[in-house]
Order: structure tokens, then sequence, then C-alpha cells
């Protein structure tokens, strides 16, 4: 249940960017161990990384 509200909030926080003007850095990859990565840059030029893991790094 947490993993999709974050995985949701990642989303809503996304669109939001793209509205204010971000643009895609690098376009979803998927890595070898699973994981799913893209990259956006805000109007400002600053990189922010969204990322889906297969096996969480931490528990809440």
């Amino acid at each position: 249940m947490k993993n999709g509200l974050l995985a949701r909030l990642a989303c809503l926080a996304g669109i939001a960017l793209a509205a204010a003007g971000a643009t895609v850095a690098k376009d979803i990859e998927e890595t070898p161990a699973g994981d799913k990565m893209v990259i956006l840059r805000d109007p400002w030029g600053v990189p922010i990384q969204f990322l889906t893991r297969v096996e969480p790094m931490v528990d809440f």
C-alpha cells in the first residue's frame, strides 16, 4: 500500500514539474536489476531523478 502511494505521489510530482516547464533529460530506462528510472530537468536545469525499485532500499 505504501509503495503504491509513493508511486502515485511521484507521478503527480512529475506531472506538476512538466506543467511548470520541466523537460525529460533521460527517458524511462530499466536497469539490469529491473528498477525503472527517468530524469527530468526543472526550468532552471536542475536534474530530478524518479526511480521505482523492484526491491525497496529501506523498509518503512
